[in-house]
């Protein structure tokens, strides 16, 4: 679980949701007893990014509660209903899509966290970080 998780579970629990599943690799990222479903999203970039994928399996799902995270703050909630297909922004934040993600299974997680790697702000900061730290060994 990441941070941004973390921050929507302690959220959840504090709402009174009750029987909170969280599901590491699979959309949507909470699910309830009561029946409700959550997607954890953090800010970058003054948007919001899908997979492909996610999308579509959103789409089936339309009263998914998509949550926006900025750093320890949950910024806002809506319905994923609100976001339409080919809709680029939605109240001022930028909506994407992206063909392709890059899946890091829990244990690769775990040794990225050992090395103090593991959060960063983009999947460009993780890889750069770990590269610099591959350079210093040279």
């Amino acid at each position: 679980m990441n941070k941004s998780e973390a921050i929507v579970l302690t959220r959840l629990k504090s709402l009174g949701y009750n029987g909170i599943l969280f599901h590491a690799s699979k959309t949507p990222d909470f699910t309830t007893e009561q029946g409700d479903s959550f997607e954890v999203k953090t800010l970058e970039n003054n948007g919001i990014s899908f997979a492909d994928n996610q999308f579509k399996t959103l789409c089936t799902m339309p009263d998914t509660v998509i949550i926006v995270v900025e750093g320890n703050n949950i910024l806002t909630m809506f319905p994923f209903s609100n976001i339409k297909e080919g809709q680029e922004s939605w109240n001022n934040l930028k909506i994407r899509r992206q063909p392709q993600t890059v899946r890091i299974c829990s244990p690769t997680i775990k040794r990225l966290e050992f090395y103090r790697v593991f959060h960063r702000e983009t999947m460009n900061d993780l890889i750069n970080t770990v590269l610099d730290k591959a350079d210093q060994c040279k």
